[in-house]
């Protein structure tokens, strides 16, 4: 099913003066259609058509690595869930905690009840989804979030309702207060509160127009959008077109994904067919599960609909899901379908199943019965069946004589104990497979707690190991938690940077120093950022005073302006990066939460570009092993790439990988898996304030002063403060908190906003360079002060 080789013989849909008769088929742009009713037309013209199937490998491409993305319920707390559990994370992609929902009464506040529920699990997940590289969202809504459906109808009516703007920052000050990854927005409450028919909000036709609440929510969704570009939104939608209506599909055109809820497609509710509640492909051979009905078949949804109970009773699948939801050729009696980009879908796997010899158990909170069959948790269902998760048809009969629930009209006893459909490793594999198939971005699976993590038997396991992503690997744990860096991305702090750190009298006797003290005190003092100059040279090579022993890189300063001049151009000991490296390697050993920056002016790529990695693996081999490397070809360990993600790593991530030491170059040359090229990540104000500091303004260093920002990522800000030449008391003017902050806002800032400046960078600097960074002293502020205010600035920045 679903490949062209499956219908040799059903010929090209073509004109016919006596048009087609009611159930002939034909082939017609990839898709099996088959004629309901006597049909002239070309299928999407006429309605007598009606999709039959889908021929996959003539419609869609395939898809790499598929998301793994599943629900944490905040609920399971009182049981004693270990949300802190590692081998949980590392078999999913992203993980979203539920739910975080809204006020009835008071609209657009949050529930302070399910907002303490989040608030007592929120930091555990965080923790550990960052330690494994998983992505962590929080779910807005749910099924009983009332207060959601009301505040999105409101926006709906009114989009210009200032409440919005109200809510949307209290949403993005929750994002960051948590060191969240994104907001998932589950709007459900389609139905009546009360359960009556007359409140029920299905069946809508397309031709209505989304439901106000829908138009709502893709309102929301575009605001968070551009509130947090570099966020994941999501939404989780109703599979069927039943709820399905309500959504407005411009939704998508926010989100980054869209997660169908193709599960719970039988039992819950009381006139459910009986049979697969999450079957992959369509099922056709309906009449295979007429005998174990509870009572009748259920009739027809519709008045008028036709008699035949298999066609307008269907047991629904994630097939039917996805052509309702994507193919534009779908059409039933409510409408055309949603016809949305399959490359932002994801569909539902079910980690649990229905008895359908019973009815649900009362709800844990309001003690009253819910409609529907019993669901069933997969980890109770492997607790009374060992060997479930073998079964090759996802369901278990056990022959008995059981009470029929209260809502079934039919006389008699059921003549089951147990009819149990449920998902196995091997059907949620199934569904991956055809999501991967058809290019969607994998699956949605409710819900975490409900799997069991025994290799074999684990959904999630079976999903992730199928899914295309790389074997996980076990997390770095750090010897204790960072207490000082809050959740701030890498790019989300300002840090100090020495210029021409290695020029200084205690690692060699410079003359011309930019710096007071040796490179490992400039860090014990605070400094995070070192800037170096690399040559190659060897010994003799206009070397007359004979200081270089060996060939290699070394720290000099323009020699190859200057020549050599001692003291000014190199010094002695004369010392190779690797030396430097090493000093950086040891304080980064020592001081478990620091992250170093270095970034590289090398000339060493004259003669070789690939010396500079030559001297990382020369470096102690903590070294090589503390790097974090942004760029998309990097042998990164840590799985972020920037580019991809869209965003900088989380600082408490770079300290539990321990990858806690970046490296810039100044030239294309040196990108490899340890260096990343400057200008692709950085933006960099020119470099001089002149010889009396006279050049204020900040362009660019490259590019004819005119700044470049990424389009998809953040870029970093490298703030240079200093003079053509070094002194001491220059910089003791030049440094003082005042002066610095004066520049930056006055200078970096575009003096009307609402008109670009090119050579502004509009924004505040990651790392503020200067010369003798301790300067001023004796109780005045200076660079350090600049960058701890710059820090918590940066914070609060949108």
């Amino acid at each position: 099913m679903g490949l062209s080789q499956d219908y040799p013989n059903v010929a090209e849909w073509v004109v016919k003066d006596t048009g087609y008769q009611a159930g002939e088929m034909v082939k017609y742009e990839g898709n099996i259609f088959k004629a309901s009713y006597w049909a002239g037309a070309a299928p999407g013209q006429d309605p007598g058509w009606a999709i039959y199937d889908e021929m996959y490998d003539l419609t869609s491409t395939g898809n790499g690595q598929a998301k793994i993305i599943a629900y944490i319920p905040t609920w399971r707390k009182a049981e004693g869930f270990n949300y802190g559990n590692d081998e949980m994370y590392r078999y999913i992609t992203h993980g979203i905690i539920s739910f975080l929902q809204f006020s009835e009464s008071n609209i657009g506040e949050f529930d302070q009840a399910a907002l303490a529920d989040v608030n007592a699990i929120i930091a555990e997940v965080v923790s550990a989804g960052h330690r494994n590289g998983t992505r962590i969202s929080v779910a807005i809504g749910g099924a009983v979030d009332y207060g959601f459906l009301y505040f999105m109808e409101r926006i709906g009516n009114n989009p210009s309702d200032p409440l919005l703007d109200q809510v949307v920052q209290n949403v993005i000050t929750f994002v960051r207060a948590n060191n969240l990854d994104g907001i998932d927005l589950d709007l459900e409450c389609w139905w009546a509160k009360d359960g009556s028919d007359s409140g029920d909000q299905g069946g809508r036709q397309k031709s209505d127009g989304p439901h106000p609440a829908g138009r709502g929510l893709a309102e929301f969704a575009r605001r968070l959008k551009e509130a947090m570009p570099n966020k994941i939104i999501s939404a989780a939608v109703f599979a069927t077109s039943w709820y399905g209506n309500n959504y407005d599909s411009a939704l998508i055109n926010y989100v980054d994904w869209v997660g169908i809820m193709s599960y719970d497609l039988t039992g819950s509710w009381n006139d459910s067919p009986v049979g697969p509640q999450t079957a992959a492909y369509k099922v056709r051979n309906q009449e295979d599960y007429m005998a174990e009905q509870q009572g009748e078949w259920p009739g027809p949804r519709q008045p008028g609909e036709g008699s035949d109970p298999i066609s307008n009773n269907p047991i629904f699948s994630v097939e039917d899901s996805v052509w309702y939801w994507t193919n534009k050729f779908f059409v039933n009696w409510q409408g055309a379908g949603q016809n949305i980009p399959r490359n932002k879908i994801a569909g539902g796997v079910p980690i649990y199943g229905y008895d359908f010899a019973y009815p649900k158990e009362p709800d844990d909170l309001s003690g009253q019965v819910p409609p529907g069959y019993k669901s069933v948790r997969y980890r109770d269902i492997l607790s009374q069946f060992p060997d479930a998760h073998t079964d090759a048809k996802a369901n278990i009969k056990v022959p008995g004589s059981t009470p029929r629930p209260p809502f079934i009209s039919a006389s008699g006893n059921y003549p089951y104990a147990h009819n149990i459909y449920f998902e196995t490793p091997g059907t949620a594999i199934e569904k991956l497979n055809l999501l991967k198939k058809i290019g969607a971005q994998g699956v949605i699976i409710w819900e975490l707690s409900n799997d069991v993590w025994e290799e074999g038997k684990s959904i999630i396991k079976a999903l992730y190991r199928n899914s295309g992503n790389p074997e996980p690997k076990p997390p770095i744990l750090v010897e204790k938690p960072p207490q000082t860096i809050g959740g701030k991305r890498y790019n989300e702090r300002s840090y100090l940077c020495t210029h021409n750190a290695f020029t200084n009298y205690e690692d060699a006797r410079w003359t011309a120093c930019n710096q007071s003290v040796s490179l490992t005190h400039q860090l014990e003092r605070g400094v995070r950022a070192l800037m170096l100059d690399t040559y190659y040279v060897e010994p003799g090579d206009g070397d007359v005073f004979k200081v270089i022993p060996e060939p290699g890189v070394y720290l000099l300063h323009e020699v190859n302006k200057r020549g050599w001049i001692a003291g000014i151009s190199y010094a002695q000991p004369s010392r190779q990066l690797y030396q430097a490296l090493n000093d950086v390697g040891k304080f980064l050993k020592e001081h478990r939460e620091e992250v170093v920056t270095i970034f590289l002016e090398d000339y060493s790529y004259e003669k070789d570009p690939k010396l500079i990695e030559s001297q990382i693996l020369r470096a102690d081999i903590e070294v090589k092993e503390l790097i974090y490397n942004p760029n998309d070809h990097a042998d990164n360990e840590s799985g972020w790439k920037v580019k991809e993600k869209k965003q900088w790593p989380l600082l408490s991530d770079m300290i539990a990988w321990n990858k806690r030491l970046v490296i810039f170059g100044n030239r294309s040359e040196n990108n490899s898996k340890f260096v990343a090229y400057d200008q692709d990540y950085i933006k960099e104000n020119c470099w001089s304030l002149g010889d009396l500091a006279e050049k204020w303004d900040c362009p660019c260093r490259w590019n004819k002063g005119n700044y470049q920002d990424a389009k998809d990522y953040p870029k970093l800000f490298v703030f240079n403060h200093f003079r053509n030449a070094p002194t001491a008391i220059t910089a003791a003017i030049d440094n003082t908190y005042d002066k610095i902050m004066d520049r930056i806002n006055n200078r970096c800032f575009n003096e009307d906003p609402n008109k670009p400046d090119p050579k502004r960078p509009n924004q505040f600097p990651n790392f503020v360079a200067v010369d003798f960074f301790e300067l001023p002293t004796f109780g005045n502020t200076n660079a350090g002060d600049v960058v701890r205010v710059l820090s918590e600035k940066m914070g609060n920045q949108g």
